[in-house]
């Protein structure tokens, strides 16, 4: 018995000198309480968890993601239009032969990022800006940095001008 007092006095006294619950609380005299120690303990009344409860944990924020990089757009030589899609083209100024066509025209495209195909298509016009025919052409795989020389050509008669409709990289 005097144990059991002993054992159940420092326990009191341990819980009570931590601030959580009062020391006559804890040792059986009379009838049962009628609070619980948590609301009653010292400390813990102004607490909206009492001191049997654990408070929640503030959680660092997120850091926000990191902008994505987005890679410079290439520049584009002097001296060629950008046509939008990793290639600048350019009208050569000593066009290729035209052969046994009645007309042509040579195209310089410029590679400023890598193009597996590369389809050109350009309207033919007469002399009053009408058109009367397309031609086209493709070129095979160019690395960054490589060109091409395309020849756009027509057997129609009357062709005045190539007016370019489309250059797509596939």
């Amino acid at each position: 018995m005097r144990k059991s007092m002993l054992l159940t006095g420092v326990l009191a006294l341990a819980l009570a000198l931590s601030g959580c619950v009062p020391l006559p609380n804890l040792i059986p005299r009379g009838p049962a309480p009628t609070s619980t120690a948590a609301a009653d303990a010292p400390g813990c009344e102004d607490s909206k968890w009492g001191c049997d409860e654990k408070k929640p944990v503030a959680t660092p924020p997120k850091p926000k993601p990191a902008a994505p990089i987005v890679p410079a757009k290439p520049k584009v030589p002097k001296g060629y239009w950008d046509a939008g899609n990793g290639l600048a083209y350019r009208w050569a100024k000593k066009p290729l032969s035209c052969d046994y066509y009645t007309s042509c025209v040579t195209l310089v495209l410029y590679a400023m990022e890598p193009c597996n195909d590369i389809y050109v298509e350009a309207n033919l016009l007469n002399r009053n800006d009408a058109v009367i025919g397309f031609t086209n052409a493709l070129v095979q795989r160019l690395e960054r940095g490589q060109i091409a020389k395309v020849k756009l050509s027509s057997y129609l008669d009357g062709v005045e001008t190539f007016s370019l409709t489309e250059i797509k990289c596939y």
